[in-house]
């Protein structure tokens, strides 16, 4: 199957030649930029990594799911769909959409270029080789996860792109997978788009499980029509530099998005998290939940925007970040922000840093549990709030163990 780019539309080799332009004008990031004052991305920028090429590999879900589909190197892989699935639901790598001019994505794709002028997404949109399309059509309800699976090997530069759109009324949940097929030092700058019709709902969870030296950028860009719901869960595990921007837009009245996200950076690790929520319309509903367990030299940094314009009159807005340092070395940055330019609304915003509590570790270790192990019980009870909130009771499954896993790995708590 041909990947994007090859034998691509007029249309697209234009965006993406127009992309890099914008790249080449911009540059990477720095620190000077307000979101990235705690992100260096000079070992980006300074890499050689080479153009992705296809491999084979595989990939077992531990989960159920109604549609997966796997991307090697941002590459088409495999997909599998279980049977009986409605005709309603469309999920299919870009290059076969592309080949379909029942899609228009040629107007679905622009609209990313339009939003923002973020840097990575500028270098994703003129070096992506193939993504995801997902469509569901107005009523449509899937109650199994829809599954993205990238899989990445050493030396490479992938630039994963997908596509998300929610018909009125439609349910869904979507879940993005990033892992290592041997480990190694690559980067993975992905982009997502969602697009919520009214009434739509989208349950959105994105697992960052990357080699431990690679660098992971990850940007996700959600528009919001009419009484519409998004609740995006980020889990960050993995990655040197591990990067998650999420943007909202509330583009009707009563939409509501809620935003969790629980991240683990140790052993000199870089997790960086930073939201922007806007407010466009009245009488909409976002929140916001972040926690971090940070250990061993590494670092952990939460930035939060929330945007009330004059005329979001009736907006409800919650927003905390909350950090666990296990170690003097650990470091978090925690930075919520409001920017209400209305009296007509209800807004909160917190942040906490701390350590574990010691009376808690000796209580636990009154009743018989090792000093180690009554430390992993406290810190598994601090992630498992976020972890909960998955719907999927075998996603939730996975997630805990991932996260048990990787402490354990790297000798942070037992």
């Amino acid at each position: 199957m041909l990947g994007v780019g090859e034998s691509s539309p007029a249309w697209l080799t234009r965006y993406k030649e127009d992309s890099q332009q914008r790249f080449e004008s911009m540059g990477y990031p720095t620190k000077k930029s307000e979101s990235w004052r705690y992100t260096s991305v000079r070992p980006i920028s300074s890499a050689t990594w080479s153009d992705a090429t296809k491999v084979e590999a595989s990939f077992s879900s531990p989960i159920q799911s109604s549609c997966q589909l796997v991307f090697v190197n941002g590459f088409f892989h495999s997909s599998k769909r279980s049977e009986g699935l409605s005709d309603a639901l469309t999920v299919l790598p870009f290059s076969e959409a592309l080949a379909d001019e029942r899609y228009d994505l040629a107007q679905i794709v622009a609209d990313q270029s339009k939003a923002n002028d973020e840097p990575f997404v500028a270098l994703n949109a003129s070096n992506f080789a193939d993504g995801a399309y997902i469509h569901l059509k107005a009523g449509l309800e899937i109650s199994t996860p829809i599954e993205l699976v990238f899989i990445a090997t050493d030396g490479m530069r992938i630039h994963p792109r997908i596509v998300f759109s929610g018909g009125s009324n439609s349910k869904a949940v979507l879940v993005e997978r990033y892992v290592a097929l041997d480990g190694g030092s690559y980067l993975t700058n992905s982009v997502s788009q969602v697009a919520l019709s009214a009434g739509a709902q989208l349950e959105h969870i994105r697992i960052q499980d990357e080699s431990l030296d690679a660098y992971h950028i990850g940007f996700t860009q959600v528009v919001q029509e009419r009484d519409s719901s998004y609740v995006a869960h980020t889990y960050s595990l993995g990655g040197k530099i591990g990067r998650s921007e999420i943007q909202s837009r509330f583009d009707g009245p009563g939409a509501s998005c809620s935003l969790n996200g629980l991240y683990v950076p140790t052993g000199g690790q870089n997790h960086d998290n930073y939201t922007v929520i806007d407010h466009a319309t009245p009488h909409c509903t976002s929140s916001e939940y972040y926690k971090a367990v940070v250990s061993d030299g590494a670092t952990g940094s939460f930035q939060g925007r929330v945007l009330i314009g004059e005329g979001a009159v009736g907006s409800c807005s919650d927003q905390l970040n909350r950090n666990l340092l296990l170690g003097d070395a650990a470091v978090a940055n925690t930075k919520p922000q409001l920017e209400i330019d209305n009296d007509d609304v209800k807004a909160t915003h917190g942040s906490t840093v701390g350590q574990l509590d010691e009376e808690a570790v000796f209580y636990l270790m009154a009743r018989g549990l090792p000093k180690a192990y009554a430390k992993a019980f406290l810190v598994r009870a601090f992630a498992d709030e976020i972890i909960e909130a998955i719907s999927a009771e075998d996603l939730r499954a996975d997630v805990k163990a991932m996260f048990a896993a990787r402490l354990e790995k790297v000798g942070a708590v037992i």
